[in-house]
């Protein structure tokens, strides 16, 4: 485990985390603005000396207040991405890659940069300066430059927040590929629920200070960050070939999704938009929407971004979705926390 202890106080700003995190995955950091999230990953990677703070990884201290024990940043094995590239803008894509070895004298590892490279799709950039780049360029270069040491923990402080949907699409594929290419355990600061949903496997708030499976961060955006998303993980171990889609199983029962790219066996993470649930009492007979998942309701709350409506949290196993309905369907079906009721989902609604 990574185990962080940090307490700061200055002014009227304070930061007092206590964080165990695992040392495979990607475990995202979200709360409020100005709750200390950029500032903990700088205690980690030793840019940041707070008052108190004892910080473990992989076995090595790396700060220990009370022991009068600080590491400096450049003794940690650590990479940073932050929200820009920060890359020295009179220096190749490959040297921006390679500095952090030129500048400790170590020697190039030929698997690490043959991997990195393909990993992140950059070998036809190698030759550019940063202003020849577009921004997920930049931004795959930035990762290349953080990873290349081979480091023991990788921290990223909101690497998309600066590109448009369609850079943030571009680059997000290449971060689930060092997600699942590397064992290198990543820390990822982020404000986006969606990034959140398709990359995290452990979540960590800040406010509360403490982790959790992957639910609990839709828990906290569906209440503070006015969020509909549901995430279901599934197996899939079906594929109908003439219709075009495929079974997942989870422990809540069975969801039917687009076969494009699915292969048997294989685990994968769906988005479901709130709006695109809809709920029935009785299970329907003859229907156009193939999904239809036995739940109970587990909650019921205004939906904070949208007026006269609500949001219906049904519990399906151990897997929460949101049904957002109005308050006129809410009345009419005399809904009640415990009610067995059914999630219609459409399948071509799902996002994989």
């Amino acid at each position: 485990m990574i185990v962080v202890e940090c307490m700061h106080r200055q002014g009227d700003f304070s930061l007092d985390a206590k964080l165990n995190v695992p040392e495979t995955g990607i475990t995202a950091i979200f709360g409020p603005s100005g709750s200390g999230k950029s500032t903990l990953l700088d205690c980690i990677a030793g840019l940041h000396r707070p008052q108190s703070a004892s910080i473990v990884v992989g076995g090595h201290v790396w700060q220990d207040s009370a022991k009068s024990t600080f590491l400096p940043t450049h003794r940690r094995a650590i990479g940073y991405v932050f929200q820009n590239a920060r890359l020295f803008p009179h220096l190749t894509a490959q040297q921006n890659i390679l500095f952090p070895l030129r500048r400790r004298g170590l020697p190039v590892d030929a698997a690490q940069w043959t991997r990195l490279v393909d990993i992140l799709s950059i070998g036809n950039i190698m030759s550019k300066l940063p202003r020849q780049l577009s921004g997920g360029e930049a931004q795959r270069v930035a990762v290349a430059r953080a990873l290349i040491a081979q480091p023991d923990l990788l921290l990223m402080d909101e690497p998309l927040s600066g590109l448009d949907e369609a850079k943030k699409r571009d680059v997000l594929p290449f971060l689930e590929a060092i997600h699942r290419e590397t064992r290198t355990p990543i820390v990822y600061v982020s404000h986006d629920d969606r990034e959140i949903a398709r990359l995290a496997d452990n979540v960590v708030t800040i406010a509360a200070g403490r982790t959790g499976p992957l639910q609990s961060v839709f828990d906290f955006f569906r209440t503070g960050r006015k969020s509909r998303l549901s995430v279901l993980e599934v197996v899939v171990d079906d594929i109908d070939v003439a219709y075009g889609l495929a079974t997942g199983k989870f422990d809540g029962g069975a969801i039917r999704l687009a076969a494009d790219h699915i292969a048997l066996g294989q685990t994968y993470r769906l988005q479901i938009d709130a709006r695109d649930v809809s709920i029935v009492k009785i299970q329907p007979q003859e229907s156009s929407i193939l999904n239809v998942i036995a739940t109970s309701v587990a909650s019921l709350g205004d939906a904070v971004d949208a007026p006269h409506q609500v949001d219906v949290g049904l519990r399906a196993g151990s897997w929460d979705i949101v049904a957002r309905i109005s308050k006129k369907s809410l009345d009419a079906l005399q809904l009640r926390l415990g009610d067995r009721v059914y999630a219609q989902v459409k399948s071509a609604a799902l996002v994989r």
